[in-house]
């Protein structure tokens, strides 16, 4: 039976095993394949994003707010698929050179991938601000 805790499935997980049990398929289907699906789209959805944004050649705020935050979310989606796969093979591999260098590789990305979150969360917070803004809806409070 598939227990509910993460580390219980994954601590299972090696590359030599011969046998999958149904919690590690289903571990490695939806945090591994599903969500290198939604890195992929989404860094298919921010390309298209900046291009249009940067075809517009408008030099208003409301662009050099979304062509930024185009950016600083292509930055996480790749700094996260990074951790995530580094994550993924520290818990399959039990070489420990390469056990080491995942772990750094985790730590010294750790604080990009923190900050580049902040700033999705507060560059949408500043579109919504903008935007009330433009709709004078700030006048009511």
């Amino acid at each position: 039976m598939c227990q509910i805790n993460h580390t219980a499935c994954v601590a299972n997980l090696t590359l030599r095993s011969d046998h999958f049990t149904g919690c590690e398929i289903f571990y490695f289907v939806v945090s591994g394949l599903c969500g290198i699906l939604t890195i992929l789209v989404g860094l298919i959805g921010n390309t298209l994003a900046f291009v249009v944004l940067h075809r517009m050649n408008r030099r208003c705020v409301i662009f050099f707010i979304l062509k930024t935050l185009v950016v600083v979310d292509t930055l996480f989606l790749v700094t996260y698929g990074v951790v995530r796969v580094s994550a993924h093979l520290l818990d399959s591999l039990s070489s420990p050179a390469i056990f080491g260098r995942l772990q750094v590789a985790i730590y010294a990305l750790f604080p990009v991938l923190s900050m580049t979150l902040t700033l999705t969360l507060w560059l949408t917070c500043l579109l919504v601000v903008h935007r009330l803004d433009d709709l004078n809806l700030c006048l009511l409070f």
